[in-house]
């Protein structure tokens, strides 16, 4: 997370940049005071997935398991939006913004719905993850209810699911 550093009495370092420049494609990262921002979501094509998980891994290194506040598209080409949809599985989004040429596109479009049931994946996952450490709790409570074990699997499984699916509606 950013301190604020005091460089005089007037200026203060508030913001630290890292940019993923990998072939002809481009994500940059903004952290601030306010959290991350990205300003393009690509990488080059050419690279195939190993380049794409190395950079969404970078991009980890960076964010840790914070959300990104913001996400900026220049333009539509894939090497600046091919990333967007990963990002949003693993980390919330709180906004994308472009130019209303970009959002006129159907290309924008389709990568919103992309973006958009990536974003539902993660928010279920991470939903899931959380429950499971709440396994012992269960276990105590309602899992003690039942003694036969196969169905007590199922009825934790079935309530992991109503969890996650209810994580969902807690997003939107």
């Amino acid at each position: 997370s950013i301190i604020a550093e005091t460089i005089t009495n007037a200026f203060v370092i508030t913001t630290q940049y890292h940019h993923l420049a990998v072939g002809a494609g481009a994500t940059t990262v903004l952290e601030t005071e306010h959290g991350f921002r990205l300003i393009d979501a690509g990488v080059g094509t050419d690279g195939g997935a190993d380049l794409s998980t190395a950079v969404l891994d970078r991009l980890t290194d960076i964010v840790g398991d914070k959300p990104i506040v913001e996400v900026m598209i220049s333009h539509l080409h894939a090497d600046h939006t091919n990333l967007l949809p990963r990002i949003a599985e693993k980390f919330p989004i709180g906004k994308i913004r472009a130019g209303a040429v970009q959002f006129s596109d159907p290309r924008f479009q389709e990568l919103l719905k992309q973006v958009a049931e990536a974003q539902a994946r993660g928010v279920q996952e991470r939903a899931k993850a959380e429950f499971d450490t709440k396994r012992a709790d269960w276990e105590a409570r309602e899992g003690s209810k039942i003694g036969d074990i196969p169905k007590r699997q199922r009825a934790f499984e079935g309530a992991r699911e109503v969890y996650a699916r209810d994580a969902l509606v807690r997003m939107q």
